[in-house]
C-alpha cells in the first residue's frame, strides 16, 4: 500500500531543498562518515553537494593532514575494488569516490606487524655486520651463533650529533601513526651499557618532520605516537637526536638500536 507524504514531511523536504549548498556542506562536515555515506546514497542533492564540496576529501584530511601534499588522485591504475564503473564517470565523481575509498582504508584497524619492508640507508655504520638491515629482524641476540640483530652508528665526539635511517615501507601508501624503537643493550660489554638516543622523530625528507620525542635510557620497546601521516611512495625517514652512552673502547658517543614500525596499510592507489 502506497502512503502519501504528510504535510510535515513535504514541508521538511521543501525546506531542505531550499537550503544553500554551502549550508548543506557545513552540516555534512559535522556528520559521522557512515551518515554521510547513507545520506549521499539516499539523496541525489546530497550526493551532488558531497562531490562539489569535496566532503570525503575533507574527512580524509581530518584523518591525515599530510594528504594536503597530494595534488591529484587518479582512477587509472587504482587497485580499490569496484572502481571500474568510475572510468566513465565525471572527474569530480571519480575523485569523490577515491577519497571515500581512501577514508575507509585510513580508518582500517592498525597493522599488528611491522610495516618495514627494507632499510634503504642509514647515516653511518660502525662495523659492516652492524648495518641497518639488522633491524628487519629485531630479536634477542643469539648467544650460540652471535647473530647481530641491531644497527650501530659510528662513534662521535659530539654528544648532540644526530643519525638517520630511511625505510622502505611494505606498501606504497601507508598511514603512519606510531614508531616503535628499542635501544640496544650490549650485555657482552662491561656494565651492559644501553646505547639509546636522547630523542626520536620521523619525517618525509624536506616535506614534513614530526616533533622530537624523548627516548628513555632503557632497553624496552618504546612507542612514539606521531600525527597520522600518509606516506605516499612508501618511504619514511627516522631521525635519532643526540646520544647518551659512550663506548669504553674508544670513549666516543654511540647509538645502537632495534627498530619497529606500525601504522595502517592503506593499500595501493
Amino acid at each position: 500500500m502506497d502512503c502519501e507524504p504528510t504535510a510535515v514531511e513535504e514541508e521538511a523536504t521543501c525546506g531542505f531543498h531550499s537550503l544553500p549548498d554551502d549550508v548543506v556542506a557545513t552540516v555534512l562536515c559535522c556528520l559521522e562518515a557512515h551518515d554521510v555515506a547513507s545520506s549521499q546514497a539516499a539523496c541525489q542533492r546530497v550526493r551532488d553537494v558531497v562531490v562539489r564540496h569535496e566532503i570525503w576529501k575533507r574527512l580524509c584530511l581530518l584523518k591525515a593532514p599530510s594528504l594536503s601534499l597530494i595534488s591529484q588522485l587518479s582512477v587509472e591504475g587504482c587497485a580499490f575494488p569496484a572502481v571500474s564503473h568510475l572510468r566513465t564517470a565525471g572527474t569530480e565523481y571519480q575523485r569523490s569516490f577515491l577519497y571515500q575509498a581512501l577514508w575507509h582504508r585510513l580508518s582500517a584497524t592498525p597493522a599488528q606487524e611491522s610495516l618495514i619492508a627494507d632499510v634503504l640507508s642509514v647515516s653511518s655504520v660502525d662495523n659492516p655486520e652492524e648495518g641497518g638491515q639488522n633491524v628487519l629482524r629485531p630479536e634477542p641476540r643469539n648467544t650460540r651463533n652471535w647473530a647481530v640483530c641491531y644497527w650501530s652508528s659510528k662513534g662521535s665526539d659530539d654528544e648532540e650529533s644526530a643519525e638517520t635511517m630511511t625505510l622502505q615501507l611494505a606498501h606504497p601508501l601507508c598511514l603512519v601513526n606510531e614508531i616503535r624503537i628499542r635501544p640496544f643493550k650490549a650485555y657482552f660489554q662491561p656494565g651492559q651499557p644501553i646505547y639509546a638516543a636522547k630523542a626520536a622523530g620521523a619525517g618525509r625528507e624536506w616535506l614534513w618532520t614530526s616533533d622530537a620525542f624523548p627516548m628513555e635510557h632503557s632497553d624496552h620497546l618504546q612507542s612514539f605516537p606521531i600525527p597520522a601521516t600518509l606516506c605516499v611512495g612508501g618511504h619514511l625517514k627516522i631521525e635519532f637526536l643526540g646520544r647518551v652512552q659512550k663506548q669504553d673502547v674508544d670513549d666516543r658517543w654511540e647509538l645502537e638500536l632495534l627498530t619497529h614500525r606500525s601504522g595502517n596499510d592503506t593499500g595501493t592507489i
